[in-house]
């Protein structure tokens, strides 16, 4: 390469994802009973299990102190819906927070890292176990065995949408009429439900009404769980794998998505590095005779 300076630092751009985030956080402790509201006074936050039988959900307020801004800048903890260009967003931010939910799990993770609790608000108390991970090992272990792509594809499917569902919004969904008469148009449009009417073909009208009475029987407290969970994973390979390696200067976190990152590294050899790190990596698609490679993979 003609325009390459061997004066530069050497820098590697590597993509990292997860595998199988939420089926990992699914096998965790899940709530699912015996929810009751505690009272604040004499709740010691640090002296409570991971894994007990017994989870929390914590209400509180968060000071973000200055001085580690900088180091955190590139992720901070305890992301929220922020109004960004008059959009809300969830959205990473060094701001405090104010009423903040979380997983007593996540929490205890962003006081680890220096962040400071100067309220406890609420406190939900409720049972917890790993009920859904026989289900979970169950279609990993099909993923595993699966014999090409469209398998792969449909066994993490079963796994994510178990997740998609506690969380689903039940307020969105509508009563949906396809119409072909126009007088029958014109009644369920005068109808104090009607939202919208979209218009398909010539004799053809699909008429949007509201539903009238709404059940909300989804457990979206077990989707909540496995979100903050797998916040946890995914902090804790930053901040306790990827920043203590490469340290701040020389470790940008380009890009964030649910389960994956992207780093811009100042190294000599990158692949070197991470041999010291190997057991928390998949790398069993690897060339043969690569530093990294694996044989078992990694699900």
């Amino acid at each position: 390469m003609t325009d390459c300076n061997p004066e530069q630092d050497s820098i590697y751009i590597t993509y990292q994802d997860c595998n199988n985030l939420y089926g990992h956080t699914m096998s965790q402790p899940s709530p699912y009973s015996d929810f009751q509201w505690l009272p604040v006074e004499n709740f010691d936050l640090n002296s409570i299990f991971k894994d007990g039988e017994v989870g929390w959900t914590l209400n509180v307020d968060i000071d973000y102190p200055t001085h580690l801004h900088t180091l955190h800048n590139h992720f901070p903890f305890l992301p929220e819906n922020i109004k960004i260009n008059n959009n809300n967003k969830l959205g990473p931010h060094l701001d405090n927070r104010k009423n903040y939910i979380v997983h007593y799990t996540h929490i205890r993770q962003a006081l680890r890292h220096g962040l400071i609790l100067t309220k406890l608000n609420r406190i939900l108390q409720f049972r917890q176990s790993c009920w859904l991970k026989p289900y979970i090992d169950l279609n990993t272990n099909l993923r595993t065995r699966a014999a090409n792509d469209f398998e792969r594809d449909l066994y993490k499917l079963y796994n994510n949408a178990v997740y998609g569902k506690t969380m689903e919004n039940l307020r969105k969904r509508i009563n949906l009429k396809l119409v072909s008469c126009p007088k029958k148009i014109e009644k369920l449009v005068a109808r104090t439900e009607f939202t919208d009417r979209v218009i398909h073909a010539e004799n053809l009208c699909a008429v949007h009404l509201a539903k009238r009475k709404i059940l909300l029987n989804k457990p979206m407290y077990v989707g909540m769980s496995i979100l903050d969970l797998s916040k946890v994973t995914m902090y804790s390979y930053h901040y306790e794998v990827m920043l203590p390696m490469f340290g701040h200067d020389r470790l940008t976190l380009a890009y964030i998505d649910t389960d994956s990152f992207i780093y811009k590294i100042l190294t000599d050899d990158l692949y070197k590095d991470m041999v010291s790190v190997l057991d928390k990596l998949d790398t069993s698609n690897y060339p043969t005779d690569h530093i990294l490679i694996q044989k078992t993979k990694k699900l």
